[in-house]
């Protein structure tokens, strides 16, 4: 039972770690009056809102016993839609930060890819108002995938433009950190969640310890990620 808290503890401060974050980088905007912290903050915690359902789950399964539970058609609407609004919100934030132009470019690839996510929650919307079960199919994972692995290329490249900026180093190398562990973070839960059946993410099996391990993981990222930013005290005097 111990371990069912912990990892209660751990989603759940990785989510509020994150949406912290997020409005830490908010703030920063009306400081600087600089428009590319807007999109990506908002892009951080629409990200981790991704981990809501998860977190919830944890309560009315292994505290409760009892009550509602994302679980199929639910979880995945509720997922799909927060990492979709993530994507095209952070996709015009990275647009923005290596300053494509002409602007058209910009906005049609904005565009694009706010289509493709639009057609994609509406899929899922229709799964879910038909109830047709498609709890593990491929068309989740890929989904979900493509959205990740969007991140993490655009990722890098947020990170190699931060490096190009005088005395922006350390800013950039926290946050390739925040990415590669956010990377590893979500291989630990995705490898967890093949390993552990429905919506069970128990840390006493195998699957359910693995999907903690990469919470905690997870959590880091955010910290990183923070630290990308707004380097640590102890670095701004040295």
């Amino acid at each position: 039972m111990l371990l069912v808290y912990l990892q209660l503890i751990s989603t759940f401060i990785f989510v509020v770690l994150s949406y912290l974050v997020g409005i830490r980088i908010l703030s920063k905007y009306y400081q600087t009056k600089i428009n590319l912290y807007v999109p990506i903050g908002i892009a951080w915690m629409l990200l981790a809102s991704f981990w809501i359902s998860d977190t919830y789950n944890i309560i009315p399964i292994h505290i409760l016993k009892e009550g509602f539970v994302f679980e199929g058609n639910t979880k995945q609407l509720f997922d799909i839609f927060f990492i979709s609004m993530a994507l095209v919100v952070w996709v015009y934030g990275f647009l923005s930060l290596i300053d494509l132009k002409p602007l058209w470019i910009k906005y049609s690839i904005v565009l694009f890819y706010l289509i493709l996510e639009f057609v994609i929650v509406a899929i899922f919307t229709f799964y879910f108002y038909t109830d047709i079960i498609i709890n593990g199919t491929p068309l989740y994972f890929l989904s979900a995938s493509f959205s990740l692995l969007t991140f993490l290329s655009t990722g890098l490249i947020f990170v190699k433009k931060t490096m190009e900026y005088k005395g922006k180093e350390w800013n950039g190398r926290f946050l390739f950190i925040a990415f590669l562990l956010f990377t590893i973070g979500i291989l630990f839960e995705l490898v967890g969640v093949l390993m552990t059946p429905g919506s069970d993410m128990n840390p006493n099996t195998v699957g359910g310890l693995l999907y903690f391990i990469g919470s905690l993981i997870l959590i880091f990222s955010s910290i990183f990620y923070y630290w990308g930013f707004f380097l640590p005290k102890f670095m701004k005097k040295s």
